[in-house]
């Protein structure tokens, strides 16, 4: 190999692979932020009142199923 050649290919190799590396960077960075914010995202707690069921079995202890909501059993 020319000297010409090596020189370019030094030169060359790292002002092709700094954008490369940048984009996976971002794209990295921007998956484990996602990947973090999954585990802070809370859902309703779901309370018998807005509780949806189909039998008495959905509804916790002491509800019943009317309509299709938990209602507290009546004494």
């Amino acid at each position: 190999m020319e000297w010409g050649t090596i020189l370019a290919l030094v030169i060359g190799i790292p002002v092709v692979l700094f954008p490369v590396a940048f984009i996976w960077f971002v794209n990295v960075g921007g998956m484990m932020a996602t990947i973090k914010s999954w585990g802070t995202v809370r859902q309703p707690e779901k309370t018998p009142s807005n509780m949806t069921c189909s039998i008495d079995t959905d509804c916790p202890p002491g509800y019943i199923c009317r309509n299709g909501i938990c209602v507290p059993e009546a004494g």
